[in-house]
């Protein structure tokens, strides 16, 4: 949840990851989403620009969320009422 510039350089922990498969990104400008999507070559993440959306999909089991600081409480919250595991 988030691809600006802390996001981008988590996803491409991400990306590096044997142990992660990448689903979904998330970000409230959907020119973030695309070029993040530029780079994941070989897979098809889904985009979203809602987070709650994101939470909603049974295929996503865990979030990164690397948006503003004052914004993740209330995203990590939701994520652990959506079942899905927080970093």
């Amino acid at each position: 949840i988030g691809v600006g510039g802390r996001g981008n350089a988590l996803l491409g922990d991400v990306l590096k990851s044997q142990q992660a498969e990448l689903v979904a990104i998330c970000d409230i400008r959907p020119e973030a989403v695309e070029m993040a999507k530029l780079r994941c070559v070989g897979m098809s993440p889904k985009g979203y620009a809602n987070y709650l959306d994101l939470l909603a999909d049974d295929a996503v089991e865990a979030v990164v969320i690397a948006t503003p600081v004052d914004l993740h409480r209330d995203m990590a919250i939701a994520a652990v009422n959506a079942d899905k595991h927080v970093y």
